[in-house]
């Protein structure tokens, strides 16, 4: 069977067993903000075993693509590890349990995959009688071919919640080897080949530590597709099967080195087989290479499938050839992975050209150390050192010993150890810091929650009403809680655009709050109220501002956010005092809401336009909804370019015209996907969902507020795209009467500039051509006199030759010459003299600049510029190099040349000392 094959087989074995076919989720997990990946089967339902929410059928059957990295030192080492793999497995919602899902696994391997009974072995939890009399007299195998196991084995938890015994399927790989097999898969050696792991879900374990029996008992069922395809086509490991081995042979087809040739050659092609095959899968799905989670573990193995590849003989990027392979492989199960290739390839190999450049910035830096240590004398490269090229310049370690191993040196590996601890404990540190003292609030918040329970939202229709002040509390001032007041809108937090309200602004007072019974004026707090007008920060957008009014007291609302799903206005009592329990009036900043609502519907078309230029793969990855401006990031490979941003400007802009009706939809989540609502991978929906359509042009799960029409929006112009992080675009934009004022500012722009150059701003362009060519040919005149000043100082200069050990030396510090004034400087000299050393100084902008030049007969005598000038730098605290016979350098203290000079003096006489010797 091919890959492909067993994937079909399995789903349909399990179709005609009544289980709901699911396609696989993304890597990216949708529901569940503590993982990182999809990195089991089972996760992507984890809210229909802990009972959140309520699954489509009782039973489902799945092929899910998963992620793991946490054992990734094992990649290529062994015959089974990988960090993407797929993974078979049936579930059951409370609906059938152990006897159907031993039956129906054995019968699958037993019938479908027809793989020989007497090589199959099972292991189960030591004290699970019922699994054990299942597979003795149910199944009929021997019981010395059932293995109970501890619970490290053969028993899954995770903490407290529901937990239970584990049955696992073992195929035995050396029937023929003489060892007794039962000791072989307790010790779990390589003859043993785990193929299929039975979770039975059936115990609650408590804070008390008791295993209360579960009322809905679970089953949760994994198995390997690249293992079971390694036993299927009797390959020696998962990567010589067709899902992986074709990726393989268009490596070595590149390389031109035998795969088996070694140990070292067969490891790193599996490497880089595997990580292509996950950075594949992981792009597909949205995530793009960054410095941080997600996108930091794809740079992380693109690296080091580029390092594996340094030891294959590849300089250039390569990985990115690689990808039509996998995607002829995976396309079968994924068909939408080849609407992507294009994407995937550019973005692998900027990636790949991304990490040249890394290297060679380090490779640089980690050659003056080099030259440092050779010149104290010196052979260990301190752990800092070392650390400081892989942290901040993305150096691997690995490099780092083996470039210093040629040169017959070390690194102190365990003082690297040891700065990457303290670094990992500052960032842990960080961690805990950015929350103390939330305890004591997200108590209060959790139980005024549980009191009110669900806070109603008119806002959407109505933006002033009739409500109830249900609590009020008491907040820290800034100077307590030792941080910064919030600022204007656009220093709102980024978050993306979801169905519900986000979870807001995180409390990060030290001092705790307090509920109160009265505000008073002049005084800031938090207002619960009733049923509450006001749009909670959330999907990027801003929280709303506006006014409560009591009968004694007047409160500027100055923003509202959620806190454990509570919506709060932050308010400061203008006049009098609001009292909890008193009846308010609450009313929303309209014309900021208004404003609001332009740019969060023109979010949404910015998306669309963005997916009809650039392509569909673009994602929004956060936003800003402001009242003075909108940002939107997205995932992108390159920069878009000036002729594509227009017409990205022009898309919306004739969408705004068209008058596009905005209509909100309450639905089911199930439906909004069925409509093709775009949803975003990192946002948890519930149930019931909100949908935004905009006419036939675009459709997405939002919360926010919106116009009623695109018209309301008037004009929309981009006023920024940058790079945000690596793979990350931003846009910024304005609309409506920001727009207009943009306009207008860009119109006085022009008429000023055309006053200062007296040109008209139609004749602008040709004005400052003129002025360029003028520029030039001032540029020349400058040139041309620097060439003849600096034969007139050469001249000069030749009177001052000195010899040393009868070598012509000629050292000079100048002023205010340039690093090019310098070379022509020194091409002067040299063309002047037959035989000689130069070195130049020049105390330029307060800094030091070096230029070195040896002919060629001092050259074969063993005199090197770039040794001597590094040197001499590195004594003005700077460095560099070059070739023996010309080379420059840079230096930071202009007063200590006449030293620097003064060494290559001594450099001179060493070198010849060692000679005479």
């Amino acid at each position: 069977m091919t890959g492909n094959e067993l994937r079909e087989a399995f789903l349909k074995f399990f179709s005609d067993k009544d289980h709901l076919i699911l396609p696989s989720a993304p890597l990216v997990p949708e529901e569940d903000p503590t993982l990182l990946w999809i990195n089991a089967g089972m996760a992507p339902f984890k809210p229909y075993f802990n009972g959140k929410l309520t699954p489509p059928h009782t039973r489902i059957a799945t092929s899910q693509r998963c992620l793991r990295t946490n054992d990734i030192e094992n990649v290529g080492q062994t015959k089974r590890h990988h960090t993407f793999f797929e993974m078979l497995g049936n579930f059951s919602f409370g609906d059938y349990f152990k006897e159907e899902a031993i039956s129906w696994a054995w019968e699958f391997v037993t019938e479908v995959l027809r793989l020989d009974k007497k090589r199959l072995w099972v292991t189960i939890y030591k004290n699970d009688d019922r699994s054990f009399e299942i597979w003795k007299d149910f199944i009929g195998l021997k019981k010395d071919k059932i293995i109970r196991m501890g619970k490290e084995e053969n028993y899954w938890q995770i903490g407290t919640g529901p937990c239970g015994p584990c049955s696992e399927i073992h195929y035995d790989r050396e029937p023929e080897a003489g060892s007794d097999p039962a000791l072989e898969l307790q010790e779990d050696g390589p003859r043993f080949l785990e193929i299929w792991n039975l979770v039975f879900t059936q115990y609650d374990y408590t804070d008390q530590g008791e295993y209360k029996p579960l009322p809905s008992k679970n089953i949760d069922t994994g198995m390997g597709l690249e293992r079971v395809a390694s036993i299927m086509q009797d390959t020696p490991s998962n990567f010589e099967t067709d899902l992986i081995k074709p990726i393989i042979d268009e490596l070595v087809s590149y390389c031109k080195i035998d795969y088996r040739k070694n140990k070292e050659f067969t490891t790193a092609y599996r490497v880089i087989a595997d990580h292509i095959r996950a950075v594949t899968m992981a792009i597909f799905d949205g995530v793009i290479p960054a410095n941080e989670g997600r996108g930091y573990v794809i740079r992380r193995l693109v690296r080091r499938a580029v390092r594996f590849g340094g030891k294959l003989g590849c300089g250039e990027p390569f990985l990115y050839r690689l990808i039509p392979v996998v995607n002829d492989i995976m396309s079968e199960g994924y068909p939408e992975v080849r609407e992507q290739e294009e994407h995937i390839q550019e973005v692998v190999k900027s990636e790949e050209e991304n990490f040249q450049e890394t290297l060679s910035q380090g490779l640089s830096i980690l050659e003056d150390m080099i030259s440092e240590m050779k010149a104290q004398d010196q052979n260990v490269l301190s752990g800092s050192k070392a650390f400081k090229l892989y942290d901040t310049f993305g150096f691997p370690l690995e490099l780092t010993e083996e470039i210093l191993a040629e040169e017959g040196m070390t690194v102190d590996e365990k003082e690297f150890q040891q700065a990457m601890k303290k670094q990992k404990e500052r960032a842990r540190q960080a961690r805990q810091e950015n929350g103390f003292g939330r305890d004591a609030s997200q108590k209060l918040y959790t139980r005024l929650r549980n009191e009110n329970g669900n806070v109603e939202f008119t806002g959407y229709h109505n933006l002033e009403i009739e409500t109830e002040i249900r609590n009020l509390i008491s907040l820290p001032s800034s100077e307590e809680a030792g941080v910064s007041k919030k600022g204007d809108a656009a220093g709102g937090e980024e978050e993306h655009c979801s169905a519900k309200s986000s979870a807001g602004k995180e409390s990060s007072e030290s001092a705790a709050v307090e509920e109160k019974s009265e505000l008073t004026r002049g005084e800031q707090g938090e207002v619960l109220l009733s049923r509450t007008p006001f749009y909670a920060e959330g999907g990027g957008q801003v929280g709303d501002t506006g006014e409560i009014t009591t009968d004694t007291g007047r409160a500027e609302v100055i923003d509202t956010y959620s806190r454990s799903e509570l919506t709060l206005s932050r308010v400061k009592v203008s006049e009098g005092s609001i009292k909890k329990g008193q009846l308010a009036r609450a009313e929303v900043d309209r014309k900021k809401r208004k404003a609001v609502a332009r740019n969060h519907t023109s979010t949404h078309l910015l998306h669309r336009a963005l997916n009809e230029v650039l392509g569909e793969h673009i994602k929004q990855s956060g936003s800003l909804v402001a009242p003075d401006k909108l940002r939107f990031d997205f995932a992108h490979h390159s920069a878009p370019g000036a002729e594509e941003i227009k017409k990205i400007e022009r898309i919306v802009n004739s969408r705004i015209r068209k008058d596009y009706s905005v209509q909100a939809i309450q639905t089911t989540i199930d439906n909004a996907r069925d409509m093709g609502a775009v949803a975003l991978f990192d946002e948890k929906y519930g149930s019931q969902v909100r949908v935004i359509k905009i006419g036939d042009y675009s459709l997405e799960l939002c919360g926010g507020t919106h116009v009623e029409a695109t018209g309301e929006i008037g004009l929309f112009k981009i006023t920024g795209e940058s790079s945000v992080a690596a793979g990350t675009r931003r846009i910024e934009a304005v609309t409506g009467e920001r727009a207009v004022d943009y306009v207008e500012d860009k119109e006085k722009l022009l008429t000023r500039l055309s006053d200062m150059l007296n040109s008209e701003p139609d004749k602008l362009i040709n004005r400052l051509s003129q002025l360029q060519e003028e520029k030039k040919e001032l540029e020349k005149e400058i040139i041309s006199l620097k060439d003849r000043l600096a034969v007139f100082r050469s001249q000069a200069l030749i009177e001052t030759i000195e010899q040393v050990e009868k070598i012509p030396l000629l050292t000079a510090e100048l002023q205010d010459l340039d690093a090019e004034a310098l070379r022509t400087l020194g091409d002067q000299l040299k063309m002047k003299i037959e035989s000689g050393i130069i070195i130049l100084a020049s105390s330029h902008q307060k800094k030091v600049l070096f230029l070195a030049m040896v002919t060629e007969d001092l050259v074969e005598k063993g005199f090197h510029a770039g040794e001597i000038i590094g040197e001499a730098a590195r004594i003005t605290g700077g460095g560099g190099g070059g070739r023996p016979d010309m080379a420059q350098a840079g230096g930071t203290d202009p007063d200590k040349i006449d030293q620097a000079l003064n060494r290559v003096k001594e450099i001179i006489k060493e070198k010849m000392s060692v000679k005479e010797e």
